[in-house]
């Protein structure tokens, strides 16, 4: 059941990720269809998390594993958001700061 409640997360990550689930309307917006680095340490942290958070012999406080689940799916955002093209217009923003000064 713990292993079921993992694949499941894990499963419903990467099909949001990989289908273009944001944009339906059109299916080019998504720069690069695979997985990022930031949404595969997003999905090894949660699983991690929960693993340990359903084995009877590691106990942790419930304060760290939020803390721990929160970030996994931080990172999955931010590398879902950098899919994304509004990613580019970002960046493009920071490097215009950076040539000013």
């Amino acid at each position: 059941m713990i292993l079921q409640k993992a694949f499941f997360v894990l499963s419903a990550t990467f099909a949001a990720t990989r289908n273009a689930f944001l944009f339906p309307e059109n299916k080019n917006t998504m720069k690069d269809k695979s997985l990022n680095i930031f949404i595969k340490a997003g999905m090894l942290l949660l699983a991690i998390t929960l693993l340990i958070k359903h084995t009877p012999i590691i106990k942790a406080p419930d304060d760290v594993l939020g803390f721990f689940t929160g970030m996994a799916f931080a990172l999955q955002l931010f590398g879902v958001f950098r899919m994304t093209p509004a990613y580019a217009q970002v960046k493009n923003f920071k490097k215009s700061i950076f040539k000013r000064s």
